[in-house]
C-alpha cells in the first residue's frame, strides 16, 4: 500500500460563511455580498468578474483581492490567485490572508512558501487554525511528518472538534506506518464532519488494506455519495459488489447492482487522474472487470456509460490491443459502425494476426454496405483461424445473427 496516496484534507483557506468583508472597513458591502454569494454557490467565473469590478472601484480593498484569489485558485487559475493573494497581503499582512496564500502556494507545487506563509499566520495568530491545517499538508509534502504530528496535536489540545485537524494528523501518522492511530484519527474526522468527502476515503482505503471489510463496505458508499472517484476506494468497492452471491431469479435485484457498479466504474473513469486509473489497470483482475462492466452497460440498456469507460482507458492505454477491441465492441453496440471499425484497425495495427479483430472488421464492413471489404476481412479472418464456425458463417454469407460477436465473453 502506497501511504503516499492517502489524502489529508485539501488545503484550507477563509470560511466563506464569515465575510473577510468584517476584517476592513467595507465601502461597498451590498456588492460584494453579491460575488460572495455566486462564490458560495460554486459559479465561480461570476464570482471572478464581480470581484474584479470591486476592486476596479476600490483598488485598496484587500477582502476583495483575497476573495477574489481564491475564486481563482477554485478555477486552477494559479498564476492569477497568487497575484490577487499578493496584492491583498500587500495591502493588509492579515493572518487570514497568509493563511490564503499558503492553499495558494499549496496549489502550485510549492510547499515550503506555503508553510512559511502558514507559519507566518500562526506567529500572527495563534487560533489561525486553517493555517495549522496548511502548514501541516505543507510539511508532510516536504518530509517533516514528525513536526507536523507535533502542531496537529498542539493544536487539537484547543480544537479538538476540527475534523480537518484529525484527518490531516491521521495521514502524517499513516507516513509514519502508526496504522492504528492513523485510523482513529480518520474515524473521528468522519465522527465530527460526516460530509468530508477525504476522511471517508482514507479510512475506506485504509480498511480495504486491512481487511475490514465491514469498515471498508460502511465508508466506501459515503465517499462515493460524496464524489469520491478514487480507485484505491471504489475499486475494491465494485469488486465486492460483482462477487456478492445473487440469485439469478431475482432479476430486480441483479438489475440494481449491475447499475451500481456501472455507476462505480464509470466515476472513476469521468473524474480519477489518470495516473490512477493507469494503476488500476495495470492488474488484470481490474482489466478483466472493467471489460466485464462495460459488458454489463450494453446488457442493462446503459451503452453510453460503457463507452465512455472504455473510450477514457484507451486514452490512457492507446497501444492496448484488448482495450481497443472492447472498444470497437463498445462503438458498434451505439451504432457508430465507422468508429467501431477504426478502432478495430487500431487493433490490427497493433497486432495483424488477431483473427477476432480481422472477423469484427468485417462486422463493421457489412453494416456500412461494403460487401467487399466484409468478404477480404472475413477471408483474413477465416486463414488465421480455419476451425472458427462463426468466421465460416460469416464468410459464406450467412446473416449476423448467427454469431453473437458483440458479446464480451467472445471477445479475446
Amino acid at each position: 500500500m502506497d501511504n503516499g496516496r492517502l489524502r489529508p484534507c485539501a488545503p484550507r483557506f477563509i470560511d466563506m460563511s464569515s465575510p473577510t468583508a468584517q476584517l476592513s472597513e467595507s465601502p461597498q458591502p451590498v456588492d460584494l455580498d453579491a460575488a460572495m454569494l455566486a462564490h458560495r454557490a460554486g459559479d465561480f467565473e461570476q464570482a471572478v468578474s464581480m470581484y474584479q469590478g470591486l476592486v476596479q472601484s476600490t483598488p485598496a480593498w484587500p477582502d476583495a483581492w483575497n476573495l477574489m484569489g481564491l475564486a481563482l485558485l477554485s478555477l486552477g487559475r494559479h498564476p492569477e490567485a497568487l497575484q490577487a493573494a499578493n496584492q491583498a497581503i500587500a495591502l493588509n499582512r492579515h493572518p487570514k490572508f497568509l493563511s490564503d496564500r499558503a492553499a495558494v502556494f499549496t496549489a502550485m507545487g510549492q510547499p515550503q512558501l506555503a508553510l512559511s506563509d502558514a507559519q507566518a499566520a500562526i506567529k500572527l495568530d495563534a487560533n489561525q487554525v486553517d493555517a495549522c491545517v496548511n502548514a501541516m499538508g505543507a510539511m508532510r509534502t516536504l518530509g517533516q511528518q514528525a513536526k507536523a504530528v507535533r502542531l496537529g496535536r498542539e493544536y487539537l489540545k484547543l480544537h479538538s472538534q476540527r475534523a480537518d485537524l484529525w484527518n490531516n494528523l491521521g495521514a502524517c501518522l499513516l507516513d509514519q506506518h502508526r496504522q492504528d492511530e492513523a485510523a482513529e484519527a480518520f474515524e473521528k474526522a468522519c465522527e465530527l464532519d460526516d460530509q468530508q468527502v477525504s476522511s471517508h476515503e482514507n479510512v475506506a482505503r485504509l480498511a480495504w488494506f486491512k481487511g475490514r471489510t465491514d469498515q471498508a463496505l460502511l465508508h466506501s458508499p459515503q465517499a462515493f455519495d460524496l464524489g469520491s472517484a478514487d480507485p484505491e476506494v471504489l475499486a475494491p468497492w465494485a469488486a465486492h459488489l460483482q462477487k456478492q452471491s445473487i440469485d439469478l431469479t431475482q432479476t430486480q435485484q441483479l438489475l440494481q447492482r449491475d447499475q451500481r457498479v456501472l455507476e462505480i466504474w464509470a466515476r472513476m473513469f469521468e473524474k480519477a487522474r489518470d495516473a490512477a486509473l493507469l494503476t488500476l489497470l495495470e492488474g488484470i483482475d481490474n482489466r478483466n472487470a472493467m471489460f466485464a462492466v462495460a459488458s454489463c452497460g450494453q446488457r442493462i440498456g446503459r451503452k453510453p456509460e460503457s463507452l465512455r469507460i472504455l473510450m477514457r482507458a484507451a486514452s490512457l492505454l492507446p497501444d492496448d490491443t484488448d482495450i481497443c477491441n472492447n472498444l470497437g465492441v463498445a462503438y458498434f453496440a451505439n451504432e457508430d459502425y465507422r468508429a467501431a471499425l477504426t478502432s478495430f484497425m487500431r487493433c490490427l495495427a497493433l497486432r495483424e494476426g488477431f483473427a477476432m479483430a480481422w472477423r469484427n472488421v468485417g462486422v463493421c464492413h457489412f453494416m456500412l454496405i461494403e460487401p467487399e471489404e466484409s468478404r477480404e476481412a472475413f477471408q483474413k479472418a477465416f486463414d488465421l483461424e480455419p476451425e472458427s464456425l462463426s468466421t465460416r458463417l460469416y464468410l459464406f454469407g450467412q446473416t449476423l445473427q448467427c454469431c453473437e460477436w458483440s458479446r464480451y465473453e467472445d471477445l479475446e
